[in-house]
Parts: C-alpha cells; structure tokens; sequence
C-alpha cells in the first residue's frame, strides 16, 4: 500500500498538467503527514509498548498476520489509534486523490490499482476492528454471566440473613436458574441448606425440580467416585456431616478423616467448595482432627486450597495438629479472611472488568440502614405518644 501510494505521487508529478501537479502535491502531504511522520514515527514508537507486535505488524502492514494475534487489552487503544491513523491519515486521502487524477487527469492502469489496494485495506481496517470488538464484547458478557451463575450457585447455600435478598437480585440481573456445577444446582444448593425461602425464589424463577435421592449407598462412597452432585443429595438427606471417612473416600495423606477434610483433598474438583459451604451450613465439626489430629484447615493448607482456606478460616477453623505443630495460623491466600456470605458472593477477580459485588454489599447495607431508622421512627413515634397519654392522665 506504501509502495502503490508512493508511486502514485510519482506518476502524478511526471504530468505537465496544472491538475495534476495540485493533486501531487497534495498527495505528497498526506504522504508525508499521514504515513511518514504520523504512522512512521509517532505511532511506530507507540507500538513499541505492544508486547503482541501486533500493533507494530499493523503499522508496516503486516495485516494478515496481524489479525491472527489476540491483542492484550492495555494495547486496544493502540490498536484503534493505528486502525484510525491507516484510514483516515493514508488510505481515504490517498484514494479520493488518485481518483480525482484518474477522472479529471488520465485513466493510469497503476492508479487504478493503488485506489483499489487503499480501498480495501480500509474495509479490511473496519472489519478487523469491529470483530475484535464483538469478540471482545462476547467474551466479556460470557464472562460477566458465568459470574452471576456462580454467584448464584454458592449464594443459595449459605442461608445467612442476606441470602435471599442477594438471590433475588442476581436472578434479577439475569443469572440462570438452570445453572449447574458438577451437576450441583443453585435449587439443590438451597435444599440442601435447608433454606426454604430461597428455594422458593429459585422454583418461582423457573428452576427445574432435582432429583435429590442418592444414587450412592452413603456419602463416603459419594467422596470415593467424586460424585460431587450425590455429596449434595447426601448433605440434604441429612447424612452425618461430621462421619468418619476412610483413606480413598476423598482422604489424601491420611487414615481418616471428616467431609472437610475430604474437600481440602478435593480441591482441584468442580464442587468442592459448594459441598464446604454447606457443609459448614450444616454445623460441620471444624476443629476435627483426622488419624493424626489435623484439623480441616491443616489440610487446606498443605492441599494449597487457597479459597477453601479462606472460607474455613473465615468461620473460625484453626490449624491444629501434629503436622503443623507450631500452631501459626497463616493465611496462604495473602487476603483478609471473608466470613461465610462474603465467601459465598465471591469468584474469581478480574482485573480487566468492574466488579459489581460492591454495588450489592452497598445497596444491602443501604437497606438495613433504611430499616434501622424506620425502626428508630417507630419507637420514637410511640415515646410520643406515651408522653401524651400521661400529660392527658395528669
């Protein structure tokens, strides 16, 4: 495209005519300021900050291979001000010019060709920056409702006094009844808790009824199939959360141990933290000692369960045992320990995207500072009304 502009002005400059000799020179400039200083160097040495290249590619016109390279998200802005440059500093000004040559001053087979190669490069320009953008926007929806799913699905078994409250609005804003994890739904999370309210949100949302019998003998043998969605069947069927499971029912590294530990060993499973959550629910025994003695946090944190940990430690489980015998209760998640509903709101973090969660929390705590002072009016109101009786007495 370079080549076919440059030789373009030169053609334009060998003609005598008046004309041509204008459209030259302004070809020339547009040359000049559109490629050489703006693209060349101002944007060239911007590209350089792009660690695909795919900006620089874009530049020198490498634009085939440009488009097969994902573009981090700190260089779009790059990306767009390189597109832009192209089409508005090179390619429109470069191609009404040539045209201009070609209808008023001589139909030039090359100019023709040089028109044609700046008209596409354009549309490709344009085609390339709104597919980004739709795949960009595609990923990013996807991404936010994957969350609100998963939001959802671990809201539904805490049970805390916000629990319906932050139910209602995600399915509000469009999280998926349906949704499941490990074959475990936000409805048999609810069933399981034991949360009748929510559990009739979900079904009022148009949650499918689940099949809550267990296709397992007892919830050891659930842990050693990694049957996860049975482990929930199990929990509502009212199994003892805090039975004694044996090596291979989901104990790692030791003789026996309890359901939490069982889900410290599972952690790399889908749904593992949902059975911890409503395990805890269910009043299980965090300070439980496996063969050794070591309790559940123990175990989360010689499993790396980075958010197990959290989760655990956040509704007072301690390190306890022989293998960590100084007793140092460290948080391998480097965070503040989150409580149970704190836990059960979050999800992965994303650096890319706003998070909405503190919306949520500001808008709850909005709402109880609405009835703590509908509370105060009231019994302001009826201490008025006590004066009054008592001055009508008198």
């Amino acid at each position: 495209d370079g080549y076919t502009d440059a030789t373009a002005i030169t053609i334009a400059r060998s003609c005598d005519d008046p004309l041509a000799q204008m459209i030259s020179q302004g070809m020339l400039c547009s040359y000049v300021l559109g490629v050489v200083l703006f693209q060349w160097v101002v944007l060239g040495c911007w590209a350089q900050s792009d660690k695909s290249h795919a900006c620089l590619m874009k530049l020198v016109h490498m634009d085939a291979l440009a488009s097969c390279v994902t573009i981090p998200p700190e260089s779009r802005t790059t990306w767009i001000a390189v597109s832009v440059a192209r089409t508005l500093g090179e390619d429109i000004p470069q191609a009404v010019l040539q045209s201009l040559f070609i209808l008023y001053v001589k139909k030039n087979v090359f100019m023709m060709l040089s028109v044609f190669v700046s008209v596409s490069t354009s549309v490709k320009a344009i085609y390339d920056a709104t597919s980004r953008a739709l795949k960009a926007s595609g990923a990013n929806s996807k991404a936010k409702q994957q969350k609100r799913n998963l939001r959802l699905l671990r809201a539904a078994g805490t049970g805390d006094k916000k629990t319906l409250k932050f139910v209602t609005r995600l399915l509000r804003d469009g999280a998926d009844p349906h949704y499941a994890r490990a074959e475990v739904t936000p409805l048999m999370m609810a069933i399981a808790a034991g949360d009748e309210t929510v559990a009739s949100a979900l079904r009022q949302a148009g949650a499918q009824e689940p099949v809550m019998t267990p296709e397992t003998d007892d919830m050891g043998e659930a842990f050693r199939t990694g049957n996860i969605s049975d482990v929930v069947r199990h929990i509502a069927s009212g199994a003892d959360v805090n039975m004694r499971l044996t090596r291979g029912q989901g104990i790692k590294d030791s003789a026996e141990g309890r359901p939490l530990h069982a889900t410290c060993a599972l952690v790399n499973t889908e749904g593992a933290y949902e059975v911890a959550l409503l395990l805890i629910r269910r009043k299980a025994d965090l300070s439980a000692g496996d063969a050794e003695g070591d309790t559940p946090l123990a175990h989360a944190r010689y499993c790396e369960a980075e958010e197990l940990y959290g989760l655990l430690e956040g509704n007072g489980a301690r390190i306890g045992g022989r293998y960590y015998s100084t007793g140092e209760n460290l948080n391998v998640t480097g965070s503040p320990p989150a409580n149970l509903s704190d836990s059960s709101f979050s999800s992965d973090s994303d650096e890319d995207e706003p998070d909405d969660d503190d919306d949520d929390a500001e808008e709850c705590e909005e709402d109880e500072e609405e009835e703590e002072q509908e509370n105060d009016d009231d019994d302001d109101t009826s201490k008025e009304d006590e004066e009054e009786e008592e001055e009508q007495e008198n």
